[in-house]
C-alpha cells in the first residue's frame, strides 16, 4: 500500500488593509476617546476652542474619506 503524499502547502500572502478603512477607524477611535472623556467628567462643562477644532477637523477628514470612497465606487461602476 502506497503512502499518501502530503498536500502541497499554498503560499501565504498578505492582503494589505484598505487605507481609507484604516483612517476611518482612527477617526472613530478619536471620537470614542473624546466621548469617553466627556462621560468621565473630564471637560464635561466646557467646550474649548481646541476641542471644537479637533471635532471639526475630524468631521472634515471623515467627509473627505467618504467622498474619496464614493469617487472610487463611481469609477468602478463606469
Amino acid at each position: 500500500m502506497a503512502s499518501k503524499k502530503p498536500l502541497p502547502k499554498t503560499a501565504h500572502f498578505h492582503i494589505p488593509a484598505d487605507p481609507l478603512r484604516v483612517k476611518s477607524e482612527e477617526l472613530r477611535a478619536r471620537h470614542s476617546e473624546r466621548k469617553e472623556q466627556n462621560l468621565k467628567g473630564l471637560k464635561a462643562a466646557e467646550a474649548t476652542n481646541e476641542v471644537l477644532y479637533e471635532m471639526l477637523s475630524d468631521l472634515l477628514e471623515r467627509q473627505e474619506l467618504l467622498e474619496d470612497k464614493l469617487d472610487q465606487l463611481l469609477k468602478v461602476r463606469r
